[in-house]
């Protein structure tokens, strides 16, 4: 597949743990992990003093996205709650954490969902939502693809219901580093626009 060009997801670190993520990544070249959650097994210490073993040492390092699913991992017994959920260390030392659903039938869950567990569960808000869609948005295969950020007051799109987002505009990601989408709308505006300005 990498001779072709593909660009892989593997599921693994979720089940089978330590040797699925290092499968994956050394064996299939995987750019993504499907969950990837079980990387903390690689992960020793006090809060505040974690030490990264060498498998997670280079995930973060190649910047591998880890799609977590933390509904999803409290119902197949990762964890006994998402508040014991490690999404937040994760992000704290610096894996690319994105949040995601896995099968929203099964886990009975969606997107909104999931933000409300982690805002009840870590006090996440507006910008630790927007800092992971960040990583998504760059951890992605579509590149220069919008992707629409919540901005604080938001203009209501027409024909979906109860959605809000604004007006993207190219800015600065949370590292600083240029690049990237954010959304912003326009003073007394109408609908949103869906249109991304340099």
């Amino acid at each position: 597949m990498r001779r072709e060009n593909f660009h892989t997801t593997i599921h693994a670190g979720e089940a089978f743990g330590l040797p699925s993520i290092w499968e994956a990544v050394q064996f299939c070249g995987a750019e993504r992990l499907g969950h990837g959650v079980r990387i903390v097994d690689d992960i020793k210490g006090a809060v505040g003093e974690e030490e990264l073993g060498r498998l997670a040492a280079f995930v973060r390092d190649r910047r591998i996205p880890l799609e977590l699913c933390p509904t999803s991992n409290v119902g197949t017994g990762i964890c006994a709650s998402v508040a014991e959920h490690p999404i937040g260390m994760l992000r704290r030392l610096r894996f690319r954490v994105t949040l995601n659903t896995d099968n929203r039938l099964m886990s009975a869950t969606s997107m909104t969902y999931e933000m409300e567990q982690l805002r009840d569960a870590f006090g996440w808000g507006i910008d630790d939502f927007n800092t992971t869609f960040h990583e998504y948005s760059d951890g992605s295969f579509l590149m220069g693809t919008p992707i629409m950020y919540f901005a604080g007051d938001t203009q209501p799109i027409e024909g979906v219901d109860g959605d809000r987002v604004r007006t993207v505009r190219r800015r600065r990601r949370p590292d600083g580093r240029a690049g990237g989408q954010h959304a912003d709308s326009a003073a007394g505006a109408g609908p949103a626009r869906a249109a991304a300005t340099p």
